[in-house]
């Protein structure tokens, strides 16, 4: 049986052949035989395929039952470490409509790596962003932005 969570053309960012596979299945029974959804939208979010974040996400959303819980920080951390800032801001905005759990902004690491990564565009929108939601920064990431 093919699973379309599985396929390369998710991680490869097929995009267009993600949504076409979508449209062909019933999307009432995509999550009852593809299992690995949490891998998948992991590693695409690793890999800042925002089109195929946007479509695994509308599939979720029109299913209006989720076969997962949405509070894995991960996808949020693993796009920023990459320096994958619009599928970071995506993934905060849909956080913020939803209600989700999926950003940690206490988690030194994320500004760490963010920085160390070279990723410096993500790494200042983390502090904007921090400095919007109230968040008091890290001392150590306080530190980095000194030295800058």
């Amino acid at each position: 049986m093919f699973r379309i969570f599985e396929a390369d053309c998710c991680n490869k960012g097929h995009a267009e052949v993600v949504k076409w596979l979508i449209q062909k299945r019933s999307s009432n029974n995509i999550f009852r035989e593809d299992h690995n959804f949490q891998h998948t939208f992991r590693s695409v979010c690793l890999k800042g395929h925002l089109a195929i974040a946007q479509s695994l996400i509308e599939v979720l959303l029109s299913q209006q039952k989720f076969p997962i819980v949405m509070t894995d920080k991960e996808y949020f951390y693993l796009s920023c470490v990459n320096g994958h800032l619009m599928v970071a801001q995506w993934l905060a905005q849909i956080n913020q409509i939803h209600g989700w759990d999926l950003i940690d902004l206490t988690d030194d690491q994320l500004f760490l790596e963010s920085y160390a990564n070279g990723h410096l565009e993500v790494f200042n929108w983390l502090i904007e962003y921090s400095k919007t939601k109230g968040y008091v920064l890290p001392k150590v990431v306080k530190n980095l932005i000194k030295k800058n």
